[in-house]
């Protein structure tokens, strides 16, 4: 937030606060005061009493520069705590200043070491995918078959006979004497007689 003063005969815009390092903040009133300047009139500028946020945003900086190791040159640690700074995720949005400010990551040597998600669940898609193929088996019914058929009511199944073939994986069968088509996923073999009287007598 800026104010508007007069100075030298000139308006002039100064910054409501502005802070240094260890010293009370300049509000306001306080430039005012300290450089002579005339308020426009009608204009009430409210006095704060501290400045928290410098002050911890500053001793951060402080340990971070003094945390850091592997080089005594201060443009160096400047350099890796600036970049440790934009490549953290922020707590609450999740996201790294760097994203926020650039729309995009700043790629570090973590990135190398860490792939993204989105490359290890493919490659998890394709190993489960070439796992599940390895083993499964085709159903291939011939016309006239006896087999179950999964009941749509959830009756468990249903006897039927396979007329014919109407798509790679779909079948035309007749069940209590209506033709429907059924999924082979939905389709059992019916093995012997035994079976057929074990399931319920159908």
């Amino acid at each position: 937030m800026d104010v508007e003063v007069n100075a030298f005969g000139k308006r002039l815009v100064l910054p409501v606060a502005v802070a240094r390092l260890n010293d009370l903040p300049l509000f306001g009133i306080n430039w005012i005061l300290k450089f002579g300047l005339t308020l426009p009139e009608g204009c009430n500028i409210r006095q704060i009493q501290n400045n928290a946020l410098v002050v911890r945003s500053v001793r951060t900086f402080k340990q971070r520069m003094k945390a850091a190791t592997g080089t005594k040159d201060k443009n160096v640690r400047l350099q890796n705590s600036l970049l440790s700074n934009h490549t953290t995720p922020q707590k609450t949005s999740q996201r790294t200043p760097a994203e926020v400010i650039f729309k995009r990551d700043m790629r570090t040597q973590l990135h190398l070491l860490k792939p993204s998600l989105e490359k290890k669940v493919d490659d998890a898609l394709v190993r489960q995918k070439v796992f599940y193929d390895k083993g499964a088996k085709l159903k291939n019914f011939e016309e006239g078959d006896k087999l179950w058929v999964t009941d749509t009511d959830g009756n468990g199944y249903k006897q039927g006979l396979i007329r014919r073939q109407s798509d790679e994986f779909s079948y035309k069968v007749e069940v209590n004497g209506t033709l429907k088509r059924k999924h082979a996923d939905q389709l059992r073999k019916c093995i012997c007689a035994e079976q057929e009287t074990k399931r319920g007598g159908m």
